[in-house]
């Protein structure tokens, strides 16, 4: 019991002394001001493509992202959090965990063509709370590439652990996927083994866990970028009707 007690104690005084590292640059979107005071110890993106691609040329497809963050304040170094989306279509979002606390609007940015911010007051938390954070984002026009599609994403503050889980519509599903981590100016590099994104049930989900390959912190600015194939489903050979042989045979 006395060995119990020491590890743990061991691990709190470990975790309280396990700072944050300190990002370059800080975050500001009208009053709300980052600097170094948040770090994210649970990242999970959820992006529901059930509505895309279009499957018309007068419709656009639509998909819903789930953005949820896990929020640690380290220290008194800002009042909120600042979350920054991009799209080559439209785009639409709100704070769902903070209705009342939150501003939505456009930032300047020559990364895509469509750029807008939320920024989360979290004055009120105090030093060394958590608050879950969830934004919840949807895009039109975005997600229409055939056959293959990307989804990316910028590390703009320490992070423990990154979580995709992508769902397709069973119509059209992730046939394979590939994830890439692009650390500064250098080039992407494919992750592989273990750090692979999985395609499951039957290419209607698609999961993938980025945990630190060294330290306790993903690289801060770095991004990673998860790219699939995609396609309509091919029917089995059990769904495959006499009309059809007749085609193909002719």
């Amino acid at each position: 019991m006395a060995t119990i007690v020491g590890a743990l104690i061991q691990r709190t005084w470990n975790w309280n002394r396990d700072r944050a590292p300190r990002r370059s640059e800080s975050l500001e979107y009208g009053a709300i001001r980052e600097g170094s005071a948040f770090s994210v110890h649970d990242l999970v993106k959820v992006l529901d493509l059930r509505e895309s691609p279009s499957r018309g040329e007068e419709t656009t497809g639509v998909a819903r992202l789930t953005d949820s963050y896990l929020i640690r304040r380290e220290s008194n170094d800002g009042n909120g959090a600042i979350f920054l989306y991009s799209t080559s279509g439209e785009l639409s979002g709100e704070c769902v965990s903070h209705p009342t606390k939150h501003q939505w609007g456009e930032y300047a940015s020559g990364h895509m063509a469509v750029n807008r911010v939320i920024a989360v007051d979290l004055e009120h938390l105090a030093a060394k709370n958590m608050v879950r954070v969830t934004n919840e984002i949807v895009f039109r026009g975005a997600y229409d590439k055939r056959p293959q599609e990307t989804f990316e994403t910028h590390i703009e503050r320490p992070v423990r652990s990154l979580t995709f889980v992508l769902i397709f519509d069973p119509a059209y599903p992730c046939s394979s996927a590939t994830g890439e981590a692009k650390l500064g100016r250098g080039q992407p590099r494919q992750l592989t083994g273990e750090h692979r994104p999985l395609v499951t049930q039957e290419g209607t989900m698609l999961y993938w866990r980025i945990l630190p390959t060294k330290g306790k912190w993903l690289p801060t600015e770095a991004n990673y970028i998860l790219k699939w194939q995609w396609g309509p489903r091919k029917p089995a050979a059990a769904e495959v009707t006499p009309s059809s042989r007749e085609a193909e045979g002719s």
